[in-house]
């Protein structure tokens, strides 16, 4: 199958009756000491394979960038001389544009197979005009923001998308003062407006408020609306 073809078909996949989306790989759940496990992806509407913890904190970035629509994992083969490669996410945007991903460690580029396998599929992805980057933990955040994004998600952005939380974030920006504007006033307008309190972990997940000098969500922590 060629590679244009794999691409359609990874874009068209859709979860089983198991509601996991598979790929080219088959990991191994719940081996003891294993690293793999499914994550559950609003934007590609059921569970992800992925094979290792570094994999999965990349899939919580992936959720919250406004750019991305939809993305897979292990979803094509690319030869490589003799070889048979599998990337780690394929990834589309908003603009259309189709890229490859590969997750790997500074410590694992360390072996010169690794080194060598990854080089190999970089050339490989550009003799194919397909945008490649190569992602380790350098290119994800700090432990603290990572502990709030994947709280954040978990109590409100897998729930609640983005387009359904933007427009109460700007209305209620309107009536409390910035000045006033923390974590408690927000909950307290939900609460009034009869609305899900995972609403303000949705809106700082999908970009639409920062918190201002705290990484906590205590009721005077300061909230600032991003504007586009």
């Amino acid at each position: 199958m060629s590679i244009d073809s794999q691409i359609a078909a990874a874009r068209a996949a859709i979860a089983g009756h198991d509601g996991v989306i598979r790929g080219r790989r088959k990991p191994r759940m719940g081996k003891p000491g294993g690293r793999g496990s499914l994550f559950f992806s609003v934007k590609n509407r059921g569970f992800i394979p992925v094979r290792s913890r570094l994999q999965r904190l990349y899939c919580f970035l992936l959720e919250e960038d406004p750019e991305i629509v939809l993305y897979r994992t292990d979803a094509i083969e690319i030869r490589t001389g003799n070889q048979i490669q599998i990337p780690t996410f394929l990834v589309w945007k908003t603009n259309g544009v189709v890229s490859i991903r590969e997750i790997v460690s500074t410590r694992s580029l360390a072996s010169p197979n690794v080194a060598r396998k990854f080089k190999a599929l970089s050339v490989a992805a550009s003799s194919l005009d397909i945008p490649f980057e190569g992602i380790s933990e350098k290119e994800i955040r700090s432990r603290v923001d990572l502990d709030l994004m994947i709280s954040t998600y978990n109590r409100g952005g897998k729930r609640y998308g983005r387009e359904v939380v933007g427009e109460y974030v700007l209305e209620f920006s309107k009536l409390i003062p910035q000045t006033e504007f923390t974590v408690g006033r927000f909950r307290s307008l939900l609460t009034e407006n009869s609305l899900p309190c995972g609403y303000l972990e949705a809106a700082i997940f999908h970009r639409l408020i920062s918190l201002r000098g705290s990484a906590g969500l205590d009721a005077d922590t300061m909230l600032e609306v991003r504007r586009a």
